[in-house]
């Protein structure tokens, strides 16, 4: 029998070169497929994030432009001649239109054009907030803000200035603003003092004969001494021993700082800060004050006196508050239309004189007076004082951003 023949080994061939290529140029196709799709996602992607961020920019562009000119109008509110510029005034009340609405465009922001960014704009809404009493005591403003690219003026995009609801790029804020007078109480006393009140059995005239008042000359903590009949005028058919209140407990028992707050709503170190006008005193001075028609007064007296001498203050259109946080001193022909308020007040002058406080007088401490002054209530004066002296402040919460 012939042998076997030993099986065949088997083969194991090289792949194909065709094969192989195949499979390198598929993951290739692949990997390339990938990387466009990549691509187009993340071009897409940053496409998307260019638009928001634009979005974004416009957006805070606008609402700074509103709240520039929400800002620039509560400033603009602050001061008397502003208010009366915005607010109107009608028989020494602050009125508005019939509709109570007005729109200003804020002229101040407006000039805020920057060539290489855009052109910023506002448009302000006032709408009186006031359930009764007097008009505008209490404000809305509502900002309207518009900011346009400079490239988009080329392209004659819609106009933003004026600032209105066409322009490509707005937003709107508002706040609720309330008027905060600088003398919250008229004192209903030609003279109101902690201390007591020295006429000096001189010729010294208080009056007060306003009805609504019962015409009351002096409110004193202390005692009204060295006085006469001639001295006191009040009510026809009133005695004038029946127009003061004086050895008024309560009274003479306020502290100072209370005393200060209960008149003017604030504490000296806050009220100090919104005079338009502050004098330093130390010793004795005399520092020349003239006209000051429509103003607050401050003067610090850090040791002896402040003595005024033959100056005029304020008018009675322009009455001014003086506050002199000291000892006050007055002499010669000196006339005061408004309201003084001093630590003490010592006043001197004779008949010839012809000194005067038309307004009223409030004292922390004492009063003394001999010669001839005069010092004479008037409640129309006050009520100025109340009405146009102050500043608009923020009410909490009321602020807004549509």
């Amino acid at each position: 029998m012939p042998p076997l023949a030993p099986p065949l080994a088997p083969r194991f061939g090289r792949p194909s070169r065709r094969h192989g290529g195949a499979t390198t140029l598929l993951i290739a196709l692949i990997l390339l497929a990938a990387m466009t799709l990549g691509s187009v996602v993340a071009q897409r992607s940053l496409v998307t994030d260019q638009t928001v961020a634009g979005n974004y920019l416009r957006s805070s562009q606008a609402r700074m432009a509103a709240e520039a000119g929400l800002e620039l109008t509560a400033a603009r509110l602050r001061t008397r001649s502003g208010r009366e510029a915005l607010l109107l005034q009608d028989e020494g009340m602050y009125a508005g239109p019939v509709d109570t609405v007005q729109t200003h465009s804020n002229d101040a922001l407006s000039a805020m054009v920057a060539e290489s960014t855009g052109f910023k704009s506002a448009a302000i809404t006032l709408q009186d907030m006031t359930p009764d009493g007097m008009r505008f005591s209490m404000v809305r403003v509502d900002a309207r803000g518009c900011w346009r690219e400079a490239l988009e003026a080329l392209a004659a995009a819609p106009a933003c200035e004026p600032c209105s609801a066409t322009c490509p790029n707005t937003a709107r804020t508002s706040e609720v603003l309330a008027f905060a007078p600088a003398l919250l109480a008229p004192p209903v006393a030609a003279l109101t003092l902690r201390g007591q009140a020295d006429l000096n059995h001189s010729a010294v005239r208080i009056a007060n004969t306003d009805a609504a008042l019962a015409g009351l000359t002096v409110h004193a903590g202390g005692p009204v001494i060295n006085r006469a009949d001639h001295n006191l005028m009040t009510l026809p058919g009133t005695p004038p021993a029946a127009s003061f209140a004086d050895n008024d407990a309560a009274l003479s028992a306020t502290s100072a700082a209370d005393f200060f707050s209960a008149f003017f709503g604030a504490q000296k170190q806050h009220y100090r800060l919104v005079a338009d006008e502050r004098l330093e005193c130390a010793g004795h001075c005399s520092a020349t004050l003239a006209g000051h028609g429509g103003a607050i007064v401050w003067i610090d007296v850090d040791a002896g006196r402040y003595t005024l001498q033959d100056a005029t203050l304020g008018s009675q259109s322009d009455p001014v508050i003086l506050v002199v946080d000291g000892a006050l001193e007055i002499r010669g022909a000196t006339t005061i239309h408004g309201l003084v308020y001093a630590g003490s007040l010592d006043w001197h002058a004779t008949p010839s004189d012809d000194s005067a406080i038309v307004g009223a007088a409030i004292v922390e401490d004492d009063f003394s007076a001999d010669g001839a002054p005069r010092l004479i209530h008037d409640a129309a004066i006050l009520r100025a004082l109340s009405r146009h002296y102050g500043s608009f402040v923020r009410v909490p919460g009321t602020w807004r951003d549509f």
